[in-house]
């Protein structure tokens, strides 16, 4: 049989193309495309943005870092190549997946939550059918090929579409024309005369735009295969379930955290000074998947109002005719290198779509307009090594890839200034930069006055003087605990008083300083330390709680700082609420804890500037992995087996799992982790001195600036 189409689309091809840009589903197409795009790179014709997005807390690791699909190969490439051949290997097979490549599959736990979302969905449907049989007075089957092949697969597929013994099809699987597009569908519902339900599972408490686009090609394809899909079902997780607990809102956590009011020390000081011992949670767990899964036919979270997933297919298709679609994209896959090194000197992103929440509707955002589509996924080559308009914070890409189109400048070297006339300005006819761009910009340009030679001086933001002075006195009123969490977390809940995604913590670290005296050169002799780490696969909490309270009060109440105290405050109204018998000593620490990251990140509805303390080297940011060897370049982690917060987390979680020999944990592994989180602490240490040490060498040669 002849071909409809030039080229094969996977769905996670045109997932891609439908949310993000063509031009990034082309690079990720197949090893060929992507070698041509890194010799691209390596020729300095295009440099790429191809990374995955943090959105939420399912997705966020203690390094909030993001994946550099580019980063990540050059890596395995040159850093110990023999030890990374499997990985490489891996890294290969990916593309040749039967539903595209995934970049979201470099991140091993996404990998194992996913495979875990999978078999419970499928047990949930296990029992679901066994149900329907019993009310039904049926016996009906399930023909679960999740084991086997595509190939075989889809031949047991095919055969038992019409079998009236078979109620559900899990990993059904579906080809159309000759394999240029494959799918399988997580559950497929049979009824008669070919009459099919999807129910399409994701490892997410968030319902995500692109979902909306993976039914639509399982629909696409199960139609070309003559099946009629009469309804379709999103099944995600309900992070609001807690195992052996119940539902629980955000809301009723707050509230019952409100409940303390402002606790003082007071209250506390018996309990803390006396021995506790926190009970170990309950270590076998029925999961509810009734109340795990929450199987939705609308877009309840993602959109307003409502609107049935089968409706918003059928609404998108009276638009858009997903063979022309398909024709297109298919053709393009085909296109040869000279005519895809045009396309990606195009300016803009023109294949997304975006749903229109007043009328309900998904709109190609390019022809809605263009202005908001420029593309930063492919652009004209740079050094990603220098700083460059791409490193200014808080500015979308898009518009970057705007400035950087219309000015012809990326490099900060080369711009005059942010105000200069080859800018252009917004739609609202205004600049598209604001206070915390020109701190950034007007540091750089000093740096770069300088010889690039730091003046210690210049990082001193001499507009909010007043600020830093108040905020180091904060710091005064010893003793200071700095801490730091690391935690792990499951998609299937583990632990009793769980949820889908709950961050666990297992591991802290505690540099207490009790004197003006401290110095992180010195640490042993000017500072005292505490460390924790799980002794074993149980719940951590329990140990967790009861040696964290003996620590964080071991020199009596002080201030406790934490580096995005978010986090960790989370963390800790998550323990109080959970092991209440220990909420008001964990919410002192949570009230009374302070962000050291305040010194560089702002916040308008605190009456805070920006970057108090601003060092180009931070290139626009103010995360810790650039903040502090800015500040002292000599204190990093390179020496570290594990060096980064997900690394530590998904060593953590294979322990836990049984993945990891015990005597190598004891004796090796267990080390590196507390060498690491140690290394976090006296980090935020190594920052604080240095700004004060900035500062103090600022009012000895600016006593003008100092009331």
């Amino acid at each position: 049989m002849t071909k409809i189409y030039k080229s094969k689309i996977s769905k996670e091809d045109f997932k891609v193309i439908m949310t993000t840009c063509f031009k990034s589903a082309w690079i990720t197409y197949n090893k060929e495309n992507f070698l041509q795009a890194l010799e691209w790179k390596k020729n300095k014709k295009y440099e790429y943005f191809i990374e995955n997005q943090i959105e939420s807390e399912e997705d966020f690791n203690s390094d909030s870092s993001s994946i550099d699909l580019f980063e990540t190969y050059n890596d395995l490439l040159n850093d110990n190549f023999n030890e990374n051949k499997e990985k490489l290997k891996t890294f290969d097979q990916h593309w040749t997946d039967e539903e595209g490549f995934v970049l979201e599959k470099f991140v091993g736990e996404q990998i194992e939550n996913g495979n875990a979302v999978g078999l419970a969905a499928r047990e949930y449907y296990s029992i679901i059918n066994a149900k329907e049989n019993l009310e039904n007075k049926l016996n009906k089957k399930i023909l679960d090929l999740s084991d086997e092949t595509f190939e075989k697969a889809l031949k047991s597929t095919t055969q038992n579409l019409t079998n009236k013994e078979i109620s559900y099809i899990f990993e059904a699987t579906f080809q159309y024309d000759e394999n240029n597009f494959k799918t399988r569908c997580d559950i497929l519902k049979i009824k008669e005369n070919r009459h099919v339900e999807i129910i399409e599972f994701k490892a997410t408490a968030k319902v995500k735009k692109e979902h909306f686009f993976d039914l639509l090609y399982q629909v696409w394809v199960l139609e070309k295969n003559g099946m009629i899909v009469d309804n379709v079902f999103l099944g995600h997780l309900n992070n609001e379930y807690l195992t052996d607990y119940g539902s629980v809102t955000k809301t009723e956590i707050e509230e019952f955290i409100n409940s303390f009011g402002e606790i003082n020390f007071l209250d506390i000081k018996d309990f803390v000074n006396n021995d506790f011992h926190v009970e170990p949670t309950k270590e076998k767990i029925d999961v509810d998947y009734n109340k795990l899964f929450i199987i939705d036919e609308n877009f309840k979270n993602y959109k307003k109002g409502g609107i049935k997933i089968i409706d918003s297919i059928n609404s998108f298709r009276e638009v858009n005719d997903l063979d022309e679609l398909f024709s297109k994209y298919s053709d393009m896959f085909s296109w040869d290198k000279n005519k895809i090194e045009k396309y990606f000197d195009f300016d803009y992103c023109d294949s997304p779509f975006i749903f229109n929440n007043n009328i309900l509707k998904w709109e190609n955002e390019f022809l809605k307009n263009e202005n908001n589509c420029y593309c930063f996924h492919v652009v004209k080559w740079f050094d990603k090594n220098r700083q460059t308009l791409f490193n200014i914070p808080n500015l979308a890409n898009k518009t970057k890839a705007k400035l950087y189109k219309f000015s012809d400048k990326i490099y900060l070297d080369d711009i005059s200034s942010l105000d200069a006339s080859y800018f252009p300005l917004n739609e609202k006819n205004k600049s598209e930069f604001n206070e915390k761009h020109y701190i950034f910009f007007d540091s750089y340009k000093k740096y770069q006055q300088n010889g690039f030679q730091i003046n210690w001086s210049d990082c001193v933001n001499k507009q909010a003087i007043g600020e830093l002075n108040n905020m180091l006195n904060l710091y005064k009123n010893f003793p200071v605990y700095m801490y730091d969490f690391e935690t792990i977390k499951w998609a299937i809940p583990k632990f009793a008083l769980t949820s889908a995604y709950m961050q666990i913590p297992f591991q802290y670290s505690v540099d207490i300083i009790y004197d003006e005296n401290f110095d992180y050169n010195n640490a042993e002799n000017t500072m005292k330390h505490f460390d924790f780490i799980s002794k074993n696969k149980k719940d951590p909490r329990p140990a967790f709680i009861q040696q964290f309270l003996k620590d964080m009060f071991s020199q009596g109440p002080g201030v406790y700082v934490a580096y995005y105290k978010s986090f960790e405050k989370n963390v800790l109204k998550k323990l109080a609420f959970l092991f209440p018998e220990y909420a008001k000593p964990l919410l002192f620490i949570a009230q009374n804890t302070i962000d050291l990251m305040d010194f560089f990140q702002g916040n308008k509805s605190e009456n805070r500037s920006s970057f108090l303390i601003y060092h180009p080297d931070f290139a626009g940011s103010c995360s810790i992995k650039k903040t502090q060897p800015a500040l002292d370049p000599k204190f990093s982690y390179k020496d570290l087996k594990i060096n980064k917060g997900d690394k530590a987390s998904q060593t953590f979680r294979e322990y836990v799992e049984g993945l990891v020999d015990e005597n190598a944990w004891k004796k090796l592994i267990k080390e590196d982790m507390i060498k690491y989180c140690n290394r976090d602490t006296l980090a935020m240490v190594v920052i604080l001195q240095r700004i004060q040490e900035i500062f103090n060498d600022f009012r000895k040669e600016n006593p003008q600036w100092i009331n």
